[in-house]
């Protein structure tokens, strides 16, 4: 598919904002099930100072200064994504119990890179009250693969969506104890589950197709930004046993609309939970008072409508 994504944040300051630094991550990620073909990014006022990088996750971000006064600020990006198939079947899989094993850190032991999301994070933490919600699906022996997929049904039988009943900081714990919550609560918490069994998981943020298919039904968490989770699956040898020689996969899940995500999906970043990767943040000096707006549209892609150029900010 070719997904158009439009993402409108606004900030209004009283009295104006002296000066400002920021950190944007709004640029989607290019991968085997996705392609960035266009991208542009607007902002308003021009900042003073930009600059552009890669994170330790390889997202691209941008961090940019504005050092003069300012009563606003307007980020618009627009971007046109080509999106793939959903992801590959992963099969059987090991044991999640033999991965768990396999993740437990020992000092001196060779370990991928996968082992840092089995770590507790600020929003996505170890704890009992997780791993005893997990273990239902978690039975000793059963395939990862289809112990998370066990564990993403229960979540979304056991949690109510609910716009405005949390906060973006709001307790991964308080959420399942409340069992309400928005798409990035959903996320926390499969992550902290699976985390708290020592699987790693990691946070993903991205978008959703606002417009579906005919015949298909809306998904939650259209008209803005999304959040999934994604388990870590090593890979099998010959012998069914784990083989630390080869990559493994990534098995994405959406416990907000208990799917697998598709083409339907753009990835925007990875990371441990959303303090790594929020689309904005910053900070600011003089403003005592904000309101803050944000729209987001994402919509299949039309002849019709001019494609945005590829604007890449000053480094």
């Amino acid at each position: 598919m070719l997904l158009h994504i439009l993402h409108e944040t606004r900030y209004d300051y009283r009295p104006a904002a002296l000066n400002a630094h920021h950190l944007a991550y709004l640029r989607p990620l290019d991968g085997p099930q996705q392609q960035v073909l266009r991208h542009e990014l607007r902002i308003d006022p021009t900042p003073d100072h930009q600059q552009l990088s890669r994170d330790l996750y390889d997202n691209q971000r941008l961090h940019f200064d504005l050092y003069r006064a300012h009563g606003h600020l307007h980020v618009r990006a627009e971007t046109l994504v080509r999106t793939g198939l959903a992801q590959p079947a992963l099969g059987p899989g090991p044991a999640w119990d033999e991965v768990a094993r396999r993740y437990h850190y020992r000092v001196g032991a060779v370990c991928d890179a996968a082992l840092e999301f089995a770590f507790a994070s600020a929003l996505a933490p170890r704890a009992k009250v997780f791993a005893d919600f997990a273990r239902p699906s978690f039975v000793p022996g059963r395939p990862l693969p289809e112990a998370a997929w066990d564990l993403m049904e229960r979540l979304h039988r056991h949690m109510r969506y609910e716009p405005h009943s949390t906060e973006v900081d709001t307790p991964a714990a308080q959420a399942l104890v409340q069992q309400r919550g928005v798409c990035q609560d959903f996320a926390h918490i499969l992550i902290a589950c699976c985390r708290s069994l020592g699987l790693p998981a990691r946070y993903v943020s991205g978008y959703l197709l606002t417009d579906p298919p005919p015949g298909q039904a809306r998904l939650i968490g259209s008209d803005a930004s999304h959040a999934w989770a994604s388990v870590y699956c090593p890979a099998l040898s010959d012998r069914a046993e784990i083989d630390p020689s080869q990559p493994g996969q990534w098995l994405d899940l959406d416990p907000t609309n208990r799917r697998s995500p598709g083409q339907d999906y753009v990835t925007l970043a990875v990371g441990r939970d959303y303090a790594d990767l929020s689309p904005l943040r910053g900070v600011i000096r003089g403003a005592i008072e904000h309101a803050l707006s944000v729209a987001v549209t994402v919509t299949a892609w039309e002849d019709a409508v001019p494609a945005p150029k590829e604007v890449r900010p000053a480094s």
